[in-house]
């Protein structure tokens, strides 16, 4: 299934009447910050796709040490 992660309370609420609407029964949504949830542990993951404001430098710290992670 797929995890949504999605820090803003109001969009999550919109994520999960979308996938309500769909019937996208293996999607979850997860009201919380993305990098703080990628870095816990036990949450692995194959396939991540980030969008994030931009020219906040966000994308940095992340890509670093998921490249250490693949080699």
């Amino acid at each position: 299934g797929a995890t949504l992660i999605e820090m803003d309370r109001a969009v999550s609420q919109q994520l999960i009447k979308n996938l309500a609407t769909l019937k996208a029964g293996n999607a979850r949504v997860v009201n919380s910050n993305a990098m703080s949830f990628l870095a816990q542990k036990g949450t692995p993951h194959n396939i991540v796709f980030v969008d994030p404001p931009f020219r906040r430098g966000l994308l940095e710290e992340p890509l670093s040490s998921d490249r250490k992670r693949t080699r």
